[in-house]
């Protein structure tokens, strides 16, 4: 699973370049980081004391003088959270094919 390197770090100012270099450097931080993700899907008691991981920044970008495009910045390790939730998803999903 990779992460666009263009991708803008969250509200931490974590982003998918440092990420990745704590990840490959430190198995420890991987370790905990999958620890982290198995308790957030297991046990709903958890997602409450990691709220701050699920805040987000709305930045709204010019699209003309008077038109807006608003995007939402979130913490880098929610996009790669949302990434293997969609992964297990789908390799747990039934295709039906019309």
């Amino acid at each position: 699973m990779a992460l666009k390197k263009s991708k803008a770090p969250g509200t931490s100012g974590l982003g998918p370049e440092h990420l990745k270099f704590m990840v490959q450097t430190s198995k420890a931080v991987a370790e905990h980081l999958a620890r982290l993700f198995n308790l957030l899907t297991t046990n709903a008691a958890y997602v409450a004391m990691f709220r701050n991981l699920y805040k987000f920044r709305p930045v709204y970008i010019p699209k003309g003088e008077f038109d807006w495009r608003p995007i939402c910045v979130q913490e880098t390790i929610l996009t790669v959270f949302h990434k293997l939730l969609t992964r297990r998803l789908h390799e747990q999903s039934v295709v039906i094919e019309h």
